[in-house]
């Protein structure tokens, strides 16, 4: 499947916008960038190793905006798009080209909602905004994802509709907009699962959400591949966002020496952040593996830190327990009584040691001493 008109992204429209309305958080984009640069730059310099990346899954809620037409697609399609979008990001399965990398970043649908509940990830909401303008109309936009919003600091939201009107089919905010009431990912339901290529739509938005610029960002100028461009050194300078078939090639700039490439190089049309056939689109470098792995880590960490991947407890635990005497003498045995409610196990302790993992509990207080005595309550 090629690229079809109508399918283009909005993230420069709506980050030049956003930008212009809040100069602040364009200073916020720049100073991160900065910090990222003198971070590349010790790496370069010997100063620290290049971090490794560990595998981290970041939790997502897709919330389905529809009218009860065919934008309402099903959690199967829903799971798909979730799996495909692993696929990507882990170089396997259909994803899975020579020159690809795994970026050691995947993703799950929530399993708990903001009040702690249980849920699959899927939330539905009806309403006429599923045909919306929000690339080019920030209040539609807004309108759309006051709908629905699970707290941007523990959920990537993504917002699914029938119909972004014009020439965009998907469009993200960049990692400055992180935690805000527009933070989070808009795309049409016909790109959302319904196929492999298709499904190019949402890594191609994830890249962005996590800091990926186009590979045709800035054209040509390549004086330094780390600051011009999209700001990744082993993506050849590009300027063309014409698509091609999978087994032709392109060269749009010849400024791809000054990134350290040995000769002029064609341009990368394979990678998920260019514009092209999606069909041939299966390929993260490492440098832009690096790059979200630093946002992540330094930017969007509160997502590691929330519960939204974890099944919530079915019943709050709550540990109680009575004693039969407080001030003893020498020799008195002491009995404790668990009244905990919905725990399945339980350890006692006396002064951080573990004395039994029984449901009540009794000691015999031979020595003179304060002791702290403590049950933990569990459910398995």
């Amino acid at each position: 499947m090629a690229q079809a008109p109508g399918t283009s992204c909005g993230q420069k429209e709506i980050t030049d916008r956003f930008f212009r309305a809040h100069p602040e958080i364009k200073a916020f984009q720049q100073q991160i960038e900065n910090q990222l640069r003198e971070y590349q730059l010790k790496v370069e310099r010997g100063i620290i190793p290049q971090q490794p990346n560990a595998v981290v899954t970041l939790p997502v809620v897709v919330h389905i905006i529809h009218n009860n037409g065919s934008e309402n697609i099903p959690d199967a399609q829903v799971f798909t798009a979730i799996q495909h979008l692993n696929e990507a990001f882990a170089n396997t399965g259909y994803y899975d080209p020579a020159d690809g990398v795994n970026t050691q970043i995947q993703f799950c649908l929530a399993q708990r909602d903001p009040n702690n509940n249980p849920t699959n990830g899927i939330d539905r909401v009806v309403s006429p905004l599923t045909v919306m303008d929000g690339w080019n109309n920030s209040a539609q936009d807004m309108a759309v994802k006051n709908l629905t919003r699970w707290n941007p600091l523990c959920y990537v939201n993504i917002w699914i509709v029938k119909e972004i009107i014009g020439p965009v089919a998907g469009y993200a905010y960049l990692p400055s907009a992180h935690g805000m009431n527009i933070d989070g990912i808009v795309g049409e339901a016909a790109y959302f699962g319904s196929s492999y290529p298709n499904d190019v739509l949402i890594i191609h938005e994830m890249g962005h959400y996590l800091g990926l610029y186009h590979t045709f960002q800035g054209g040509c100028t390549n004086n330094n591949c780390a600051t011009d461009g999209d700001q990744v050194c082993d993506t050849p300078p590009d300027q063309s966002t014409v698509g091609i078939s999978c087994n032709s090639t392109a060269n749009s700039c010849s400024t791809d020496a000054l990134s350290g490439f040995a000769t002029d190089v064609n341009d990368l049309h394979q990678d998920y952040l260019d514009y092209g056939n999606w069909s041939c689109m299966k390929v993260f470098t490492q440098g832009q593996a690096n790059r979200m792995n630093w946002f992540i880590q330094n930017v969007r960490k509160s997502l590691l830190a929330c519960k939204s991947c974890m099944v919530p407890c079915p019943s709050p635990v709550t540990a109680i327990f009575s004693s039969s005497a407080n001030n003893i003498s020498v020799g008195t045995t002491v009995s404790f009584t668990n009244s905990s409610s919905n725990a399945s196990s339980y350890n006692w302790y006396i002064n951080n040691v573990l004395q039994a993992s029984t449901l009540n509990f009794s000691y015999t207080f031979n020595t003179v001493g304060t002791f702290i005595i403590k049950m933990s309550a569990l459910d398995k």
